[in-house]
């Protein structure tokens, strides 16, 4: 493969030299310094800057020197502006490439070292780590004797909570009480657990159908003879 190196030059600024005159033609403050930046290129690529160099030329006479032509009182602000020169950010651009590179191959390599954990790492992980009972499923479920006494004296604001079959349970309000019958309203909200009914009062409340449906005493009674109910009072 052929690499193609040279050198190439960027303008860095044009300065006037105060208070001086030009030696050729004697004109005052009519000189202008030109300072470039030379650097090495690969495939015209700024590779390197090789140093800052000046020109001075007369507006009038239009003489140009280098520096190495240049009079004493040319060359010493020459100097002092050339050395003030900044050198053009364009000139190190192959270098800043390959540093954005470098720099990246860094950062590929630091996050790949970072591998997620593997099964085996994650079963260690589960078995140091302390099992957490689940929550009781409070208050505690289908307890006839604690229903008695509620079935048997009936208060508006009951809930009768019952489990189904799919493990999730129906829920009854108690919205009037007379003395032979008690009259219900049912949720269409049908929580997992027990525990979410005393939690979602809220959806309890929106599922609550507006229609009453009436249960005699004796009946609200005999409800204890299962052991799928439980009744709720706050």
């Amino acid at each position: 493969m052929l690499f193609f190196f040279g050198t190439g030059t960027s303008l860095i600024g044009n300065y006037q030299l105060e208070g001086v005159a030009c030696v050729n033609c004697g004109t005052r403050n009519a000189v202008t310094l030109t300072i470039y930046s030379s650097y090495l290129h690969v495939f015209w690529i700024p590779l390197i800057p090789l140093g800052k160099n000046s020109v001075s030329q007369c507006a009038h006479c239009q003489q140009v020197l280098k520096t190495a032509q240049m009079p004493p009182a040319y060359r010493e602000q020459a100097q002092a502006l050339q050395h003030g020169a900044r050198t053009p950010i364009t000139n190190y651009l192959a270098l800043s490439i390959v540093g954005v590179l470098f720099v990246g191959i860094l950062v590929v390599g630091a996050l790949g070292s970072r591998k997620p954990a593997g099964s085996r790492q994650l079963a260690r992980s589960a078995a140091a780590t302390p099992a957490t009972a689940a929550p009781a499923d409070t208050p505690t479920e289908a307890d006839p004797a604690a229903n008695e006494a509620l079935l048997a004296a009936p208060q508006v604001a009951d809930l009768y909570v019952m489990r189904n079959p799919d493990r999730r349970y129906s829920i009854m309000r108690v919205a009037r009480v007379v003395p032979d019958t008690v009259y219900l309203q049912t949720s269409t909200y049908r929580p997992k657990s027990l525990a979410d009914v005393s939690a979602q009062a809220d959806s309890v409340q929106r599922g609550l159908n507006t229609f009453l449906v009436p249960m005699p005493r004796t009946n609200v009674k005999a409800l204890n003879n299962t052991k799928l109910l439980t009744v709720l009072r706050k």
